[in-house]
């Protein structure tokens, strides 16, 4: 299994008590043994000091020894490394003393130190004189007097058993050799001295009878005096004769217990008066100390805060006073206690802290400062662990059903019930109570929960805006208690109070009540929260950082005068700026967040916005990157439960150079200019004057009130209005025309027909006529997560439009995610306005009013067509069927025209209708006249009239007279065409075909027809030259592109039709061409060529190539330049294969160039590149290569 490893947890160590455990281990071990093994390094102990400390200098010592009543003083310790004890020793001249210790303890090696009576001269000093460590002066004082003793630890070698004795006697057969101190040389005993002998110091007398006091004195110059003096006060006085040394004797009878103070003084005969001797102090005391335990049960109360250990406390009296009072648990080392005069207590601490249920022996001695002692023995009972329990759980009992909750956490709904369940504890000594409940102190007293004796549930009802922590208070029999706390709780529904107080809390922010906006229009949501308790008003914004998205501005209205426009930092504190508040809201303060650290209060007074301070980190803080929190005392704004308060918060960007740049409000819906939230169509406008239409306002700040109650929706509903008949449609917010529209108002006040407002796009023509039916259609969609209340719509029509339903619409309740389309019916009726027709649509909800605006507009027709005119013909009109083309004007559509035709001579009418139901708006019109041969006719007279789609009808505009010309064109080839086309074939250099026109009036255009077989003509029309003669030229390539099926062609049969057209379309006979069209040169491909001959005068079978056209190859040429620069022209001769063969015979020797042309029937021509023959030198045949 090996040997597991366990770590130790707490570890003891004094070594005083035999019953303490020296680890705690973590680990709970199983049945099975393990062998566990400890390292243990103890600290440096700490140990309890002896009684006689205070004893760390001569002049703090209370221990006197002397040869008659005090020859030893026990129990004492070095309690720390740097320790020193003293002890004054009264010493006669003459006599050899020996000073010694005697260690009792394990861990002392003492040093022995003397000093003379000024406590600073060291008169010797000793290590090991004595037995073992131990130390050994032998002493014989000059004089009389009191010498002190220091003792000391040598090395390094501690721990607390460092006890030793202090013993004094005479030298009379000592068994070692002990140091001798020599006297320093600078020492000179007094002249005169004095000292008391008996009663001994520290002497103790138990009864009030008469006791002798003694003493010895000394002079050089003979005595003359010794006064005994008790408590400071002379009590006797023995004069002499000059002897140099005697003894004096005086007898005392105390008056009452008490400790008494003898001193002496002797006086010689010069008058020399030696130093007070040193004091013998007696003690009369006739009774013990008496001596009590507080309490023989000891709990967890009785533990100390500081150490954890058991404080046995009780109560010590002496007459006299207390020395110490020791004590000791089963026979253990005594400990001594701390005492308190002041009442005679005692306290002793025991580190007993985890003990449950420990019984033991406490003995306790008191010892008085006559050294008398009285001894107790109680039995105790330590109990210092409270009961075991795990924990407890916390719920809401919701309405829904339990909901289990930790800390922290909010409950909103309310006076919530809250509860707290719990399992039975455990307990060695038995468990008596448990105590439950919610308080607003996380420290209760017991009487503010409710008793149990087993385990339960306890509930309870919390108020509004309370933080209630949970407790359970486990008692076991004898009183030691488990204190279980949990929270906080936070009680805060969307009533006020809110627990606004604390700005680490931000729970109320979610209770329901406070969130007072959701501004969608940005591209992160805004939102606005606000609410109060009897004493501050505090607000919330969310989603932006002051750093980068420009400032805050929050306006409160305190029901006093103030501001009516927006105060503009770009502007002068004085200058009014043209961005107005909404109707009825007139702040006086403004909180201005400029950062994420500073915040300004401005007031609103003499017609200017005024700088009054800079808020506190107690009234302003910016939490995590979008928190912005503002909390103001009521009293610092002037406003108490009772006062009316509006508010307003608007965001604003540097967009606009440092004016106004409003791209977020609360309340929403409000009108906003900044860059980043305006639709298009505004951009570029100046947005810097017109008024917001929403604020938020409460008649009073009563408490007991949702903040938002009545003043917030999460839903977001956006619309449009559109026409299906064209015409202008605009949204006061959706367009953000702010400067243009107004709420409530209208597109063209007076009814003239002419809007009155500035478009930054001036409208089509969007026209209506009288009896037309007109729809509108309002479409809408709920975006927001929450339910649209009661949305309703307010028609409002003005002018010529008469509504066919009720001028209210309502929608109802949207839920989140409705959309829908309204459809609203009209007709127009000029009877009422001639002019115009507008609809003017108010959308309204519950919760916002109403809060938008949208407009419909046309004008109304009434006025006939004008500007007809007949554009074509325009000279003449031809025989047969031709279009007349035309134009009109009018705001409405056209969608009919009429033309009357009549013929001259005779005067025959005839009426041609003319339909335009594809483009009514275009201002023009076309009409097909089927005019027949026009036989005897010269010529004809045109007019027109129009009706617009409202019918207004103009009249006929004037008779235009046209010479009919009937005769048609002729057309012909240029000589130039007719020799080219003679051999039936065009090349390259003749791939055109030219000609003329001729007419009796104006030849006009030519048409060119590619004939090609199964697919249609190939037609282009093209002008004549110059187009206003009766006769006139034309050209046209055939190679050209944009001729559909002319290409390049080699040798391909080609068809065409040619047609002349007048200048009134009659069109000539056609002429029709037959031909070959080769536009390709030969190929050409060197087959055998000979580069080199070695003499001159013989035939050489100079190239063989094979020529290839599309038609026919009619001849091949080499064109030969010989070494003098002359050329000859060498004709191939086509062998039975088919290849061309060029022989030739150089005459003289050098290097002859030459080039095969080559040309088929039509005279297209092709050379190759240039080749060389180099004629005298080493003969060369290049053959083709052919590999397979």
């Amino acid at each position: 299994m090996g040997t597991p490893v366990f770590s130790v947890a707490t570890s003891y160590g004094d070594g005083d008590f035999g019953f303490e455990p020296v680890t705690d281990v973590v680990s709970s071990l199983a049945a099975m043994p393990y062998s566990v093994a400890l390292q243990y390094a103890p600290p440096p102990p700490v140990c309890e000091p002896d009684a006689y400390e205070p004893d760390d200098s001569f002049d703090t010592t209370a221990v006197v020894l002397n040869q008659f009543t005090a020859p030893d003083s026990t129990d004492h310790t070095l309690h720390e490394q740097a320790d020193q004890d003293w002890v004054a020793v009264d010493l006669l001249a003459t006599q050899t003393y020996l000073l010694g210790t005697a260690s009792s303890g394990q861990a002392i090696d003492p040093l022995l130190r003397l000093y003379a009576p000024d406590g600073t001269t060291l008169l010797a000093s000793d290590d090991n004189s004595g037995p073992n460590q131990d130390a050994l002066l032998a002493f014989t004082p000059p004089e009389d007097g009191r010498y002190f003793l220091q003792v000391t630890q040598v090395g390094n070698l501690y721990t607390c058993d460092s006890g030793y004795t202090l013993y004094l006697e005479l030298d009379l057969s000592p068994e070692v050799t002990p140091i001798v101190p020599t006297i320093p040389p600078n020492y000179t005993p007094p002249v005169v001295s004095s000292a008391v002998l008996t009663p001994s110091n520290g002497t103790l007398l138990t009864s009030l009878a008469s006791t002798a006091v003694s003493g010895r004195a000394s002079a050089t110059a003979g005595l003359s005096e010794v006064t005994l003096f008790l408590n400071d006060t002379p009590f006797s006085s023995d004069n002499f004769a000059g002897p140099t040394r005697t003894t004096w004797s005086e007898p005392w009878t105390p008056a009452a217990q008490g400790i008494y103070t003898f001193t002496s003084q002797a006086t010689d005969q010069d008058g020399t008066v030696s130093d007070l001797s040193a004091p013998v102090v007696v003690y009369v005391d006739t009774a013990l100390p008496t001596l009590t335990l507080a309490r023989q049960v000891f709990t967890s109360t009785h533990l100390s805060p500081a150490s954890g250990r058991v404080l046995f406390t009780g109560t010590a009296v002496d007459s006299l006073g207390l020395a110490r009072v020791q004590t000791s648990l089963e026979g253990s080392l005594p400990r001594t206690a701390t005492l308190n005069p002041a009442d005679d207590s005692w306290v002793s601490p025991w580190p007993l802290t985890n003990l449950d249920g420990y019984t033991a022996d406490l003995t306790a001695t008191a010892f008085d400062v006559a050294g008398r002692e009285r001894t107790e023995t109680w039995s105790i009972t330590v109990d210092a662990q409270p009961p075991q329990l795990a924990d407890f759980s916390t719920s809401w009992l919701a309405p829904t059903g339990t909901v289990p909750i930790t800390a922290p956490h909010t409950i909103t709904a309310v006076s919530p019930n809250l509860s707290l369940t719990w399992d039975n504890a455990t307990d060695g000594s038995g468990v008596r109570d448990y105590f439950a409940g919610f308080t607003t102190s996380h420290t209760p007293t017991l009487s503010a929960l409710t008793r149990y004796t087993t385990a339960d549930t306890h509930t309870q009802t919390i108020g509004e805006a309370q933080i209630v922590y949970a407790h359970l208070i486990v008692i076991d029999n004898y009183g030691n208690q488990r204190r279980l706390t949990r929270g906080p709780f936070y009680a805060d529904s969307r009533f006020t109070p809110d627990l606004v107080a604390d700005f680490a809390y931000r729970g109320w922010l979610n209770s329901g009540g406070a969130q007072l906006n959701a501004e969608r229009e940005p591209q992160a949501v805004q939102r606005f929260y606000q609410s109060w308790n009897d004493t501050y008003l505090r607000w919330v914004w969310t989603g932006a950082d002051w750093q980068s998205d420009g400032d805050l501005f929050l306006y409160l209205d305190r029901g006093t005068a103030g501001a009516a426009a927006l105060y503009d930092p770009s502007l002068d504190a004085s200058a009014p700026s043209t961005i107005r508040f909404p109707a009825g809201f007139t702040p006086d303060t403004l909180i201005w967040v400029r950062d994420r650290t500073t915040a300004e209060w401005w007031t609103f007074a003499n017609n200017e916005w005024q700088f009054e301070q800079l808020l506190t980190s107690e009234q302003y803080r910016f939490h995590e990157t979008d928190v912005t929190d503002v909390r103001l005392r009521l009293s610092d704004l002037g406003l108490t439960l009772n006062s009316e308060l509006g508010v307003l918060a608007v965001a604003s960007d540097e967009a606009r150079g440092g004016a106004l740049s409003l791209w977020a409000s609360a309340p929403d819906f409000n009108p906003l200019n900044s860059p980043q939230v305006i639709n298009p169509q505004a951009q570029g406008q100046a947005l810097d004057d017109f008024q917001l239409t929403r604020a938020y306002s409460w008649p009073s700040l009563a408490l007991g009130q949702p903040p938002n109650e009545g003043r917030f929706s999460d839903h977001y509903l956006t619309a449009a209005l559109e026409t299906e008949t064209a015409g202008l449609t605009l949204g006061f917010l959706n367009s953000d025309l702010l400067e243009a529209l107004t709420q409530d108002g209208t597109l063209d006040s007076n009814g003239d027909g002419v809007l009155d407002v500035s478009l930054p796009t001036p409208p089509d023509a969007l026209t209506v006529g009288d009896g037309q039916a007109v729809t509108y259609l309002f479409g809408y969609t709920n975006e927001g997560p929450a339910t649209a209340p009661n949305v309703t719509l307010t028609l409002n029509p003005r002018g010529a439009l008469v509504l066919g339903g009720p001028t209210t619409r309502v929608l109802g309740d949207l839920a989140p995610g409705a959309s829908g389309l309204v459809t609203i019916t009209g007709q127009i009726d000029t009877s009422l306005n001639g002019a115009f027709a507008e609809l003017r649509l108010n959308v309204a909800d519950e919760v916002r009013g109403t809060y938008d605006w949208f407009w419909a507009y046309h004008t109304v027709d009434t006025a006939v067509p004008t500007g007809i005119a007949i554009i074509r013909p325009d000279a003449l009109v031809r025989p047969f069927t031709q279009t007349i083309v035309g134009a009109v004007s009018d705001d409405a559509a056209v969608p009919l025209v009429e033309v009357q035709v009549r013929r001259q001579p005779g005067g025959s009418i005839e009426t041609l209708t003319c339909p335009d139901a594809l483009t009514p708006r275009d201002g023009s019109w076309s009409c097909v006249w089927s005019a027949g041969a026009l036989n005897g006719v010269t010529a004809v007279d045109l007019r027109a009239r129009a009706t617009d789609e409202y019918g207004n009808q103009s009249g006929w505009n004037a008779w235009r007279t046209l010479p009919v010309d009937a005769t048609p064109p002729t057309v012909t080839l240029s000589p130039a065409t007719e020799a080219a086309l003679a051999d039936g074939v065009l090349n390259t250099a003749e791939a055109q075909l030219a000609g003329a026109v001729t007419d009796n009036r104006r030849a006009a255009q030519v048409e060119l027809c590619l004939i090609r077989e199964g697919i249609p003509p190939a037609c282009q029309t093209q002008p004549v030259n110059p187009g206003t003669a009766a006769s006139g030229t034309w050209v046209r390539s055939l190679l050209a592109t944009n001729i559909a099926g002319l290409t390049a062609l080699d040798g391909v049969p080609q068809t065409w039709r040619i047609t002349g057209i007048d200048g009134v379309g009659n069109r000539s006979a056609e002429l029709a061409l037959s031909f070959l069209l080769d536009g390709v040169a030969p190929q050409i491909r060197l087959d055998e060529v000979v580069t080199a001959v070695p003499v001159v005068g013989r035939a050489v079978p100079l190239v063989q190539a094979t020529v290839t056209d599309g038609h026919e190859v009619d001849t091949a040429v080499a064109r030969i330049t010989t070494p003098t620069g002359m050329t000859h022209f060498v004709t191939a001769v086509q062998d039975n294969d088919g290849r061309w063969l060029v022989t030739y015979r150089p005459f003289a020797p050098g290097t002859y160039t030459w080039r095969l042309e080559a040309y088929d029937v039509a005279g297209n021509g092709r050379a190759t590149a240039e080749q060389t023959l180099l004629v005298g030198a080493t003969w060369r045949l290049h053959l083709p290569f052919i590999a397979r």
